[in-house]
């Protein structure tokens, strides 16, 4: 018998093959040489990087889920999900449609969002064209809400993605108005689109923009919010965890509540990770290893190979819960000068890779993962570069790299209005929880195989305060706060340094019961968390099966706000609301697990 996850985003290939003719038809195609030869690169909304944005969602919330092609939608597959996401997807094949019609007389939630060839009766929507929008877009909520928004409105749409203009038939709930900012800095300067933004069915739930997408692009740098920043303040550094929020919001309160009904946690008992990253940077200051060696607190050094390397090397060495990894460059230095300028070489094709390499065999690193030195990040040839290395170097499994940046686009031609700057404090992926990439070019659609994150640098009392806050609203999330040693006690940032601002977020990640660890084991964990299966089967049953050869621990299952476990690693177990978390699961090997539902109050 297969075992499959719960819920499934469905992945079309025909209609990535509609949008490279689309593309190609628009001229929406950046031609450059990367690793194994000469890339044609999708640009705008043509890119399909929407499937991608359902599944960050989705490991945000903490929510299990397969992808599947087309060939294998059949209804018998389908039948297997409880939820089905269709994100942007123009083309679906005849049969898919036909197999999700079928599904759809079950128990079932299915939602879809952007273009759709599903047919409208099944959505309870009319059609009425479709509009390029030349500004950002967004939603003004209706009084239908079942929970309270935080904005009057907000920002869910990016310019140049088109949108189909809808309207809701009898029978459908509407949640909001899609509106044209004009001008985000001033939020009253409005068009309505007089299309309809959520259509809630019986069964359904559409989004009419391209939201998915539009996560997917600002991931990887394909979209830029920098125009957003003015409008969202301090909120920009948490700009797509508060899409996230809302997107939980609707899918909990119009059908999807299975979604949360048991997970499995990727974090154990803790609902939120702290990361502390140094990157070494010419600098031997002690202060945080000494801090760190003597409290047994876990941490990330960028090392760079400098005058600096041996003493990081055997500093980290000494403690099993430092990490040593890699600070690649991104810049270069002319001989007369230090002025820093971009090394493109160094970071695109198969430079990346050879970095790591040579960081390994000549200098001695010997890392898992590999972080950003410098703001260099050249969009999509970084991307690329990234892929290749994790096709050639099978133990890296994580890099730090999406976090403030200079991204040069399609290779810095200012005059596109593509390339732009991310400035000290601000984050360039405002999104807390480790992600992955994608190439996406006419040649190929792949998703990369290891993890990506952002970082505040040098984070004042404030944004750590930010930081916690936005927990609160959105938990399950990974922050990876970055403390330069150079910066430790000197007045760069901080009259007398930076060691002070390091403590306080210690201490506030130990107060609120945070786990604080290394990047490289939250790279590993999540590796554990995907590759099992979840599945709640209909006999009031847990699945549990570990597909890989290696043994898995430290997962936990959750109820809502408590947590259950499994008490034996063996057979049918029966549990209620204990606090132990799920022993090994050994390679290859399937668990199957009885709970128990009890109403507030009962223990």
């Amino acid at each position: 018998m297969t075992i499959r996850n719960n819920a499934a985003i469905i992945y079309s290939e025909e209609s990535r093959q509609a949008f490279i003719a689309d593309a190609r038809k628009r001229g929406q195609i950046y031609r450059f040489r990367g690793s194994s030869g000469v890339l044609h690169w999708l640009r705008g909304d043509v890119a399909y990087l929407a499937v991608n944005g359902v599944a960050s969602l989705l490991r945000r919330f903490g929510v299990k889920f397969d992808i599947l092609t087309e060939d294998k939608c059949s209804v018998e597959v389908l039948n297997d999900y409880h939820t089905i996401f269709v994100p942007n997807a123009c083309r679906l094949l005849e049969q898919t449609s036909a197999a999700l019609e079928k599904w759809l007389e079950g128990d079932v939630e299915l939602v879809v969002s952007g273009s759709t060839n599903l047919p409208e009766r099944l959505l309870g929507i009319r059609g009425n064209g479709q509009y390029t929008p030349r500004a950002f877009c967004g939603i003004k909520w209706l009084p239908s809400l079942r929970f309270n928004p935080q904005h009057e409105d907000y920002v869910f749409s990016p310019p140049g993605y088109r949108i189909p203009i809808i309207s809701s038939e009898e029978g459908t709930l509407t949640l909001g108005k899609l509106v044209e900012y004009q001008d985000v800095e001033e939020t009253e300067n409005r068009v309505c689109l007089n299309g309809d933004a959520i259509v809630i069915g019986e069964k359904t739930i559409y989004f009419a923009f391209p939201l998915f997408d539009y996560v997917g692009g600002i991931l990887q740098g394909h979209i830029c919010i920098e125009p957003l920043r003015k409008f969202l303040e301090d909120e920009g550094n948490f700009y797509v965890d508060r899409l996230a929020w809302y997107v939980k919001q609707i899918l909990f309160h119009y059908g999807c509540q299975r979604l949360w009904q048991v997970q499995l946690k990727p974090w154990g008992e803790y609902d939120n990770v702290l990361v502390l990253r140094h990157d070494t940077d010419e600098s031997a200051d002690p202060s945080y290893l000494e801090y760190e060696s003597a409290n047994e607190t876990p941490a990330t050094y960028a090392i760079l190979p400098d005058r600096n390397r041996e003493f990081y090397l055997s500093q980290v060495a000494a403690c099993n819960f430092l990490e040593a990894s890699y600070h690649y460059t991104t810049v270069t230095f002319r001989p007369w000068s230090r002025k820093a300028r971009l090394a493109k070489k160094a970071i695109t094709g198969q430079g990346l890779a050879k970095q790591a390499k040579r960081s390994k065999e000549k200098f001695g690193i010997y890392s898992n993962t590999l972080h950003r030195h410098a703001v260099y990040f050249c969009y999509p040839e970084t991307i690329e570069a990234v892929h290749y290395l994790y096709e050639n170097m099978p133990e890296i499994i994580g890099m730090g790299t999406m976090f403030r940046f200079t991204n040069m686009k399609y290779s810095g031609d200012e005059s596109l209005d593509e390339s732009y700057t991310v400035n000290h404090p601000d984050v360039s992926v405002p999104f807390w929880f480790p992600f992955k990439m994608v190439v996406s070019s006419v040649q190929e659609h792949k998703l990369l195989r290891g993890w990506d994150i952002g970082q505040f640098i040098e984070p004042a009392p404030q944004i750590s305060d930010m930081v916690f806050n936005n927990s609160a609203l959105l938990p399950n999330g990974v922050y990876m706060l970055g403390f330069h040693p150079a910066h430790a006690r000197r007045d760069t940032f901080n009259p007398g340094g930076n060691y002070e601002w390091f403590l306080y977020s210690i201490d506030k990640a130990r107060k609120h019961g945070w786990w604080i660890t290394n990047y490289k084991r939250v790279c590993q964990r999540l590796n554990d968390w995907e590759a099992l299966t979840f599945n709640i089967v209909d006999d009031g049953s847990i699945v549990l099966y570990n597909p890989t050869t290696r043994e898995i621990l430290d997962l936990v299952i959750s109820r809502g706000d408590k947590i259950i476990s499994v008490v034996s690693d063996n057979g049918e177990v029966n549990f209620k609301d204990t606090y132990i978390q799920i022993p090994v699961i050994k390679g290859q090997s399937t668990i199957k697990i009885r709970y128990e539902y009890f109403s507030k109050g009962q223990e």
